[in-house]
């Protein structure tokens, strides 16, 4: 860990992990710079992660990441939560990875054998106005979600939408601590399922 690394809670650095060296840009003048880190990522060996530059200031990794040996991400880039990044990949500078859009497309690609007729939504909002509008036989809802995450988007749904009571919701999470399930719970979802998703856990739920 280099000047200017904010690290999280409960991650874990493999042996020859890198963070926080100065940039590969040459608009970068020594500026004081951040790369800042959430929680209970995982990053494995020699791993690279820049600071920022002067365009933006910070390189910003979130929760949840599996961050596989040898990857890199550059300076400015912004990696959301719940990605698993594999060996060797590189995102140069200023590249912005939407968990949310990626684990949507994962879903609708594990579902498609099913002949499964399928609606997607990119944040809490949307997918309220979606369960007012429609009538879904399962919503399968992302834990964690821009503005408004899973859990309160559930309970939204759950309280706000008379004759959605029984509508079956099913958390997608890379959070699969006993907190994070009994939280799914009380905010009325009926089961979980761990990410990354694996199909058998999709068609057994």
């Amino acid at each position: 860990m280099l000047r200017g690394t904010v690290i999280g809670n409960g991650n874990i650095f493999f042996p020859g992990a890198v963070i926080g060296a100065i940039p590969q840009d040459m608009k970068f003048k020594g500026e004081d710079s951040l790369v800042v880190i959430g929680d209970n990522n995982k990053i494995r060996e020699n791993v690279t992660i820049h600071r920022g530059t002067a365009s933006k200031g910070v390189t910003k990794v979130g929760n949840n990441n599996l961050i596989m040996e040898n990857a890199h991400i550059a300076h400015d880039c912004e990696f959301g939560s719940g990605i698993i990044m594999g060996n060797s990949t590189k995102l140069a500078g200023e590249v912005i990875v939407d968990d949310n859009a990626i684990n949507i497309t994962i879903v609708e690609g594990l579902l498609a054998p099913m002949q499964i007729q399928i609606d997607s939504a990119l944040s809490g909002e949307d997918a309220i106005e979606k369960v007012k509008a429609n009538d879904y036989d399962i919503v399968l809802m992302d834990h964690m979600m821009p503005v408004m995450d899973g859990i309160d988007t559930t309970r939204a749904i759950r309280d706000g939408i008379p004759g959605k009571e029984d509508l079956v919701i099913i958390a997608l999470s890379a959070n699969a601590l006993e907190e994070a399930r009994k939280l799914f719970e009380e905010s009325g979802m009926n089961d979980f399922i761990a990410k990354p998703i694996e199909i058998k856990n999709l068609v057994t739920v």
